[in-house]
C-alpha cells in the first residue's frame, strides 16, 4: 500500500475548522446533549438513526429517530457552545433553544417507524442562488413512506407539522402491487442528485426487501403556487390547497370527495389542513404510490438496501449498498448496474459484512468509500475504491474499526478528511493521503466511460 494512501485517525478534540470553529463547538455540544434533550422531552428510548447537515449552513443539522420523529437544530442558537454555570441542565436548555423543527411520530400521516435516511433538496429545480430557507428535507422510513418536509415553514393554525408531499411503496407479491396500507415495503434509503446544477426531478429509493426504484419528484407541481380550480360546495383555504397540490392530479378528486363527504356530515363549509387530516383519509389517498416509477436492478431479495449515494460530480452516477454485502454502481438512465463490487474486511464466510453506508469523495470523482459491519462478530471498517485504476476493482485502502463502521461521509471543504462512526456510536475523523484526495487529470472522464461501458466489458 502506498504511503500517500495511509489513514491517520484525528481526534475530534484536535480537529480545527478555522472559521467554522463555532459550529464545531455547537456540534460537539449537540452530540453530548441530544440524549439528555430527548430524555427531558419524555423520549428516553429514542435513538438517532440518521443525520444530515444543511448543504449551505453547517450550523443546521437534521436527525431522524428510531420512532419516526425528525428534529432540526440550528447550532448558531447555542451561543459559543460552552456549558454555562448550570452544568448539564443548562446544556440541555441550550440545545432546546437550538431546536427549530420537530415532527410528531404518526403511523398514518407522518413517520411511525425508524427514519433511516435524510437528504436536503433544493426547493427549486434550478439549484443555483437559492437561500437557506429554500431547502426541503426528504425523509424515508421503514413504515413504507417517503415524505418531503419544509423545516423552515412559518405557519399558524396547525397543531403539528405536515409534509408537503409524499408517497408510499407497496410491497410486490406475485408481480402484483398490493394496495392495502398494511402491505408497504419499508423505505430504508433514499438519494437524489447532488451534483452542481443538477435538476432534482427524481430520487432513487432502496427498499427493506432489496428493491431499487427510480421515483419522480413532483417539486414543480407541489411548489408552483398555481391556483387549483375545484368544483366544490366548500371553500378550500390556502393551506388545504397546499396539501392537495402534494397529491398527484389523478388522485386529487378522490381525496376531495372523501374530505367533502366528511364536511357534509359535520356541517363544515371551509376546508383547512386540520379538516383534511381530521377526516382521516386513507394513507393511500394522501400519499399514493408513484405512478411513473421505474424498477432498477435490485439487491438480494429480502435484504435491505441500506445506502444510496449520488456522485457530487456526475448527476446520473449513483451507487447502492445492501445488507447482502454488495455495492452496485448505476448510470441513472439505465436500470442495470454498470459495476458490482463485493467488498469484505476481516469477516468469516459465515458472517459476511453488510454495507452500512456509502460516500463518494467530494474531491475525487472516481473515489468511493464503503462502510462495512458484520452483524454477528461486529467486525468491519472502511474500504476505499479508486475506480480510475485499471484492472480488477479491489480496495486501494482498508481500515478496520472497532465494532465495524455504520456511517461515513466525505468532508466537502477539507478534501483529506472523512468522518466515520463505529459500531459503538463513536465518531472519528479519518485523514486520507494525497493519493486519495488530489484530483487526477481526466478522472471525471474515466468515470463517465465506466458508466457508458457495454454490458460485455463491465468488470465485476
Amino acid at each position: 500500500m502506498a504511503s500517500n494512501d495511509t489513514f491517520i485517525r484525528v481526534s475530534n478534540r484536535q480537529l480545527q475548522y478555522g472559521s467554522r470553529a463555532r459550529s464545531t463547538a455547537g456540534l460537539l455540544q449537540l452530540l453530548k446533549s441530544v440524549p439528555e434533550h430527548l430524555m427531558a422531552m419524555g423520549m428516553a428510548t429514542n435513538q438517532a438513526t440518521s443525520v444530515a447537515f444543511h448543504p449551505h449552513r453547517p450550523s443546521v443539522v437534521a436527525a431522524g429517530t428510531n420512532y419516526g420523529q425528525i428534529y432540526v437544530w440550528d447550532l448558531d442558537r447555542c451561543g459559543d457552545g460552552r456549558r454555562d454555570q448550570q452544568g448539564e441542565r443548562g446544556n440541555t436548555d441550550s440545545i432546546s433553544d437550538a431546536l427549530v423543527f420537530r415532527t410528531i411520530a404518526d403511523q398514518q400521516y407522518a413517520h411511525g417507524e425508524g427514519v433511516y435516511s435524510l437528504q436536503w433538496l433544493p426547493r427549486r429545480l434550478d439549484a443555483q442562488g437559492i437561500s437557506d430557507s429554500e431547502m426541503l428535507l426528504c425523509a424515508s422510513s421503514t413504515d413504507g413512506k417517503c415524505l418531503l418536509w419544509d423545516p423552515f415553514i412559518r405557519e399558524t393554525g396547525r397543531s403539528r407539522p405536515t409534509p408537503l408531499t409524499g408517497f408510499t411503496i407497496p410491497r410486490k407479491k406475485a408481480n402484483k402491487w398490493l394496495n392495502r396500507d398494511g402491505m408497504l415495503e419499508g423505505c430504508r434509503s433514499v438519494g437524489a442528485p447532488v451534483a452542481d446544477n443538477a435538476a432534482v426531478t427524481h430520487c432513487i429509493l432502496g427498499g427493506e426487501a432489496g428493491s431499487v426504484a427510480r421515483i419522480p419528484l413532483r417539486l414543480s407541481d407541489v411548489l408552483s403556487g398555481e391556483q387549483l380550480h375545484i368544483s366544490s360546495t366548500c371553500t378550500w383555504k390556502g393551506d388545504a390547497l397546499g396539501v392537495l397540490r402534494g397529491v398527484p392530479e389523478e388522485a386529487q378528486q378522490k381525496l376531495i370527495m372523501h374530505v367533502e363527504a366528511y364536511c357534509a356530515v359535520q356541517g363544515i363549509n371551509q376546508v383547512t389542513t386540520e379538516i383534511i387530516y381530521g377526516s382521516q383519509p386513507p394513507c393511500s389517498l394522501v400519499y399514493p404510490p408513484p405512478a411513473k416509477s421505474a424498477t432498477c436492478q435490485g439487491h438480494t431479495p429480502s435484504t435491505p438496501v441500506t445506502a444510496v449515494a449520488f456522485s457530487p460530480f456526475i448527476s446520473r452516477a449513483y451507487a447502492t449498498g445492501g445488507a447482502d454485502g454488495k455495492v452496485m454502481i448505476f448510470n441513472g438512465v439505465v436500470g442495470t448496474a454498470v459495476l458490482t463490487l463485493c467488498p469484505s474486511i476481516e469477516a468469516s464466510a459465515e458472517d459476511s459484512p453488510a454495507v452500512t453506508a456509502l460516500s463518494w469523495s467530494c474531491s475525487r470523482p472516481a473515489v468511493l468509500g464503503v462502510a462495512l459491519m458484520a452483524s454477528r462478530s461486529g467486525t468491519g471498517g472502511v474500504l476505499f475504491y479508486d475506480l480510475s485504476k485499471p484492472g480488477p476493482r479491489v480496495p486501494v485502502v482498508s481500515i478496520a474499526m472497532d465494532g465495524g463502521c455504520v456511517a461515513l461521509s466525505s468532508n466537502p471543504t477539507q478534501r483529506q478528511l472523512w468522518a466515520a462512526v463505529n459500531g459503538k456510536g463513536e465518531a472519528q475523523m479519518l485523514r486520507v493521503g494525497f493519493g486519495l484526495s488530489d484530483r487526477l487529470t481526466g478522472e471525471e472522464s474515466v468515470l463517465k466511460r465506466l458508466l457508458e461501458a457495454p454490458l460485455s466489458s463491465r468488470l465485476r
